[in-house]
């Protein structure tokens, strides 16, 4: 039980992985009570952090597709476990710097996705964010990429001789 004058209260020693419900009544000095609020539920524990990318987080290069991976962010005790991957792209044709969501990824445990239907030769930008039981955390850095196949491999050099 609580009393006292603030609009607000400050609850702690709350275990992180635990959902908690609470609900609040007010009393006058009269010592009438008013109806309880809805419930709402928190979660003590904090948005998940950015995903980051390997050294090489393209591969798989076709004509018109690429994989893009990242790494996931490790999970400590205290923190919410990640549900699912957020990935943004600014298109190439567009280029416009606005990164909308390309794909959800509801796998916990796919650090990576596969996107088709490019137009080669275009540059693309992309950005991952991760999300958990509160909600999306923060994007990651920014990666670009031509959609481009590799080159095929050359031929042995031979010396035509005359017979």
């Amino acid at each position: 039980m609580f009393s006292g004058a603030q609009l607000s209260y400050k609850v702690t020693g709350l275990a992180s992985a635990f959902q908690y419900r609470f609900r609040v009544r007010s009393v006058s000095e009269y010592l009438k009570n008013s109806l309880y609020s809805p419930v709402s539920v928190f979660y003590a524990a904090a948005l998940p952090l950015a995903p980051h990318f390997p050294v090489t987080p393209f591969t798989n290069f076709n004509l018109n597709s690429f994989k893009l991976q990242w790494t996931q962010p490790t999970i400590t005790l205290v923190m919410l476990p990640v549900d699912s991957y957020r990935v943004y792209w600014d298109a190439g044709y567009l280029l416009s710097g606005d990164f909308v969501l390309l794909d959800e990824v509801f796998a916990f445990n796919q650090n990576f996705l596969v996107i088709k239907n490019l137009t080669p030769g275009v540059l693309y930008k992309f950005q991952v964010s991760s999300v958990n039981a509160i909600g999306e955390g923060q994007l990651s850095a920014e990666v670009s990429h031509y959609s481009q196949s590799l080159p095929g491999k050359p031929l042995a050099p031979f010396r035509i001789t005359s017979s």
